[in-house]
């Protein structure tokens, strides 16, 4: 088409706004996996527990830990209290009963 913008390809991952992240919020060498805000910090965990070696797995755990102390990064979430649902705030949920026909 005459006269239509030329798209290039622009190099390396980028930010919503069309910056590029950082070196340093990459949990691995390599731009892989990245750690720059708490969801993607999550989703490093997810990928890196599906694909990453168990040495890879360790620093993608450690460099999340560092930079988000509140996520959990063990693998285990913390159990509630036995029989209570924080849904309920706390309390226990009232049995389910099926009305009869």
């Amino acid at each position: 088409m005459a006269g239509s913008p030329k798209l290039t390809q622009k190099k390396g991952r980028r930010l919503a706004g069309g910056k590029p992240i950082p070196k340093g919020s990459f949990a691995l060498p390599g731009q892989r996996y990245p750690i720059d805000t708490p969801g993607r910090a999550r989703n490093a965990l997810a990928r890196g527990a599906q694909n990453a070696t168990p040495a890879e797995q360790a620093t993608i755990r450690r460099k999340v830990a560092a930079k988000y102390p509140a996520i959990a990064v063990g693998g285990k979430k913390k159990a509630a209290a036995k029989g209570k649902s924080a849904a309920f705030g706390g309390k226990k949920a009232a049995p389910f009963k099926a009305k009869s026909k």
